[in-house]
């Protein structure tokens, strides 16, 4: 059996707006919306665009997310208490969380021992009732951090190297992929152990 897939939605992103294959989606006050990060060679500022699904158009708020080129850069978003939030880690260990009606800095870490960074993997969820989300490095480092604050709540280093893809769900379990291995950890204990 063959199985189709009907195109709903074809748009081409407008010219000068060359982004890189980084896309999340979110909903904005009931809007489906794209945000996406723009990388240009060289010593630039990127940046993180929201596009209007609805209208297909790029929308006003526009969040200046790092300084220059970085080979890797992860995007993740997230809903917490319906206020819509876009989460962004960097290779030069740059953490940060905007509010994405306005483009508001909500708060910004940066991971600089040796084991922190390259950051190649981000995830956002909820756990207890807490925003929390959790990054992953080229060197195996795993780090948990409060999306609201920044503030480090959990980490360990998984042996075997970069991780290059994770998720988290409501209970405070990880799930990790790195090298040619997956894992699941239980970080609940610190994420929870902190919550307000």
């Amino acid at each position: 059996m063959t199985l189709g897939g009907e195109c709903l939605l074809h748009w081409k992103v407008p010219d000068g707006d060359a982004h890189r294959a980084v896309w999340r989606g979110l909903l904005v006050d009931g809007t489906p919306v794209l945000a996406g990060v723009q990388a240009e060679y060289g010593p630039t500022t990127g940046h993180i665009a929201l596009y209007d699904l609805a209208s297909r158009s790029r929308r006003d708020v526009v969040i200046q997310a790092f300084e220059g080129y970085s080979s890797a850069q992860c995007l993740a978003v997230h809903e917490h208490r319906g206020v819509p939030l876009v989460a962004f880690a960097d290779f030069n260990g740059t953490l940060a969380v905007w509010e994405a009606r306005t483009g508001t800095l909500v708060s910004r870490v940066v991971n600089d021992a040796d084991t922190e960074r390259p950051q190649t993997a981000l995830a956002c969820g909820e756990a207890d009732g807490r925003a929390v989300c959790v990054v992953g490095t080229q060197a195996g480092h795993l780090g948990v951090h409060d999306l609201l604050t920044g503030e480090r709540l959990a980490d360990t280093v998984l042996p075997g190297g970069w991780i290059h893809c994770l998720d988290i769900d409501d209970d405070g379990l990880v799930a990790v992929g790195y090298g040619q291995e997956v894992a699941v950890l239980d970080m609940s204990g610190a994420v929870t152990g902190g919550a307000s």
